[in-house]
């Protein structure tokens, strides 16, 4: 076995990031691990910690690598986590490394015998067309301790949310979200009982009368997904997986969404339609699926199960680098 395996990654609060981190901590249980890591910032400054990653991969002495898709440190016989790859609304930055990476990887994945975990089995097909070699789906796989959710009274008063109205979450108040157009399909009813709600910073306008865009502290997150009516993700481009519908479901929340990329996988999994259109959205918010106690605890299971042998995959790699 290796000595060491150089895990390298950004720290911050994207779900990328936090699949990473956890995907280090299991590693840990079964490998010599060392983890390197720099905050993600956002703008330049996460250009700054690109190229602090980057040089410390460069090192001689740096040999076991596992590092995301968008971070260019070639190595060989390394482990390339793969989430999604769209730039739908990307700034340009993040299109031109991730571009150079996949041609890159493109050219050079079987000279140096790079292997390949993703999110979902529909980047592992997508990444088998292109060539690659993908040698397990690993899950997302998320711990919920219920008991440390804040009340619903609690978090109303703290956002300045109407506590009589159903609250609707719509996810990030991006337009590559899709949550503006569903939010269009009730603009023109203001005494709707329902409240719109997007994460973002506090200083976004709302949209309407019936929508508010808010930022969420971390400890009050799953509390406030426990809280909704219903968690849409009406996603215009192809996710890895979706995270906020992942932790809907454990929680118990009805969800829908438009299925795009790993997220069409998801919705299978919890005995939903793999996609729906906008309008279907609407038609589900008014009369929500219910997730029960079965459909958490199965979709629970799969991932256990199927990481269990994907993590011990992964691990064996390294062992015969």
């Amino acid at each position: 076995m290796s000595n060491i395996v150089n895990i390298f990654k950004f720290t911050g609060n994207y779900g990328g990031d936090a699949y990473e981190e956890w995907l280090s901590s299991e590693l840990k249980k079964l490998l010599n691990v060392r983890v390197h890591e720099e905050p993600r910032l956002g703008g330049i400054k996460t250009i700054v910690s690109l190229l602090k990653l980057i040089v410390g991969g460069l090192k001689r002495d740096i040999s076991d690598v596992l590092r995301p898709f968008g971070l260019p440190i070639y190595k060989r016989n390394m482990v390339v986590v793969f989430h999604h790859f769209d730039h739908t609304d990307c700034r340009w930055y993040t299109r031109a490394i991730e571009y150079f990476d996949y041609f890159i990887l493109r050219l050079m994945s079987r000279y140096l015998n790079i292997r390949f975990v993703c999110v979902s089995a529909y980047w592992k097909k997508w990444l088998i067309d292109k060539g690659f070699n993908v040698i397990a789906i690993i899950y997302n796989e998320l711990t919920i301790i219920e008991s440390d959710l804040k009340s619903r009274s609690f978090l109303a008063s703290k956002y300045g949310l109407d506590f009589d109205k159903k609250w609707i979450f719509l996810g990030a108040a991006q337009s590559k979200k899709g949550g503006l157009e569903i939010i269009e399909h009730f603009s023109q009813n203001t005494n709707i009982r329902y409240q719109f709600i997007l994460s973002g910073k506090s200083s976004a306008k709302d949209l309407h009368l019936n929508s508010k865009t808010i930022w969420l502290d971390n400890g009050d997150y799953y509390g406030f997904l426990k809280s909704c009516h219903i968690v849409v993700a009406n996603s215009k481009f192809q996710e890895g997986w979706c995270r906020v519908l992942h932790e809907s479901i454990l929680l118990k929340i009805p969800v829908v969404g438009s299925g795009k990329g790993g997220m069409g996988e998801l919705l299978r999994l919890a005995g939903m339609n793999s996609s729906y259109s906008p309008l279907e959205m609407v038609e589900v918010i008014s009369s929500p699926i219910s997730i029960s106690d079965t459909i958490s605890l199965n979709l629970i299971n799969y991932i256990r199960i199927n990481n269990s042998s994907a993590l011990n995959i992964l691990a064996k790699c390294f062992s015969r680098s």
